[in-house]
């Protein structure tokens, strides 16, 4: 395939996933997309308690008083899985891991408002389209201000400013870089959010983080009405691909000055694998995801999102989270959904954070993975009163026009 014909193919993959997602709102909802301007700081805190933390709380709250007009049986069976699955991971967590009340409750705490916020994503009590505007105008903002020398400069000769840590700078501006320039549905907008977005998500310099771009995209173009059978097919070929490049390309062009930073990492893997090693099937609870390093007394964070899941709460956790992730955003069969074509934004979005997955600590059950599940959800659901059929019909209407 050419270059021209990849690039067409491309270009009418996310003109279509725009169509789509546009008719969730015809317009900002400015409160979600204040929220959205700040959640999104995650390297600043105030009483210990990172301010994005914070502004999930109160957006969950707020969503608590809009009244929902949607509904799903198979959202009735997301809730009972996600919350036995908490229920028994906090109880576990407790009475046959090493964890505090405290560390569990704090813990349980944070998972909870996550999923509390995909919910109301899900039931479009929180406008996704608005919120994800607010982040991505927050994160052109905090953009500029690190250039300027006004942001936080934690890594030098990397983007990062408020957000603390380029790796997690790289996968904020990945993920979002990627809702937002699909969201737009005029294509030279689409065209200068793709190309800001991508640029800045290269000043990360996050490698992980570049390859979940890349692949998310690759499953954007391609993965729209393909079935079951070849998704799993391009899945692996992604595995292996990630994989490859992983073993002979990690340290090639300018990223040949990572020995050091990959020397530490190699270590806290080392230490990562030996605490699973040691880790019963039931885990070891809620916020024993860290290790020491021989002669260190510093606390380092797993850099596997899918050893977190299995340290903190076991076999069982595990694959109640990983369940739900897939039934939401990829198993599901969406309310629209003609043959096999369905609106694959959600699919993406957890390709993306899957690849980040292996080598970040914190991607599952966080913001943007609610953000990603939240949107699959939305696409289930069927109005339930008069204001929501005839919400639905004008988001319809509005979807046909386009």
């Amino acid at each position: 395939m050419s270059a021209a014909s990849l690039s067409e193919r491309m270009n009418g993959a996310l003109t279509a996933e725009a169509k789509h997602l546009k008719e969730s709102v015809g317009s900002i909802v400015m409160s979600d997309f204040i929220y959205g301007l700040f959640i999104f700081v995650l390297g600043v805190t105030y009483f210990g308690i990172p301010l994005g933390t914070i502004v999930s709380v109160v957006l969950v709250a707020h969503a608590s008083m809009r009244k929902s007009h949607y509904e799903d049986p198979r959202v009735n069976l997301f809730i009972a899985i996600i919350v036995l699955a908490v229920a028994y991971s906090a109880i576990s967590s407790v009475a046959f891991g090493i964890s505090t009340v405290d560390e569990t409750l704090r813990r349980t705490f944070r998972i909870s408002i996550v999923i509390f916020l995909a919910l109301f994503i899900g039931d479009k009590r929180i406008d996704a389209r608005s919120l994800v505007f607010g982040i991505a105008t927050g994160m052109l903002f905090n953009a500029g201000a690190y250039y300027a020398g006004i942001a936080p400069d934690a890594y030098t000769g990397f983007l990062t400013g408020w957000l603390g840590d380029k790796n997690v700078s790289g996968l904020w501006y990945a993920f979002i870089g990627l809702l937002f320039f699909t969201y737009l549905d005029d294509k030279k907008k689409k065209l200068l959010a793709f190309i800001l977005f991508s640029v800045l998500l290269w000043e990360t310099g996050s490698r992980t983080s570049l390859a979940g771009y890349m692949f998310a995209l690759l499953w954007l173009t391609f993965g729209k009405k393909i079935g079951l059978f070849a998704k799993s097919v391009l899945a692996i070929f992604i595995v292996w691909a990630v994989d490859y490049l992983t073993e002979n390309y990690a340290h090639a062009g300018v990223f040949a000055n990572r020995d050091g930073s990959d020397l530490l990492r190699a270590r806290i893997d080392a230490a990562t694998l030996e605490k699973v090693a040691q880790t019963p099937w039931h885990g070891q609870g809620f916020g024993q995801a860290y290790v020491f390093l021989p002669g260190g007394d510093r606390r380092w964070l797993f850099h596997n999102s899918f050893y977190t899941l299995f340290v903190e709460g076991g076999w069982i956790w595990m694959f109640a989270v990983l369940l739900v992730t897939l039934l939401a955003t990829v198993f599901w069969k969406q309310q629209h959904q003609k043959g096999k074509e369905r609106i694959i934004v959600a699919e993406a979005a957890i390709v993306l954070l899957a690849i980040c997955s292996w080598r970040l600590g914190e991607v599952i059950l966080t913001i943007p993975w609610a953000i990603a599940v939240g949107l699959g959800l939305s696409y289930l659901l069927k109005p339930k009163d008069a204001i929501g059929y005839y919400q639905q019909q004008e988001e319809q209407q509005k979807y046909k026009s386009l």
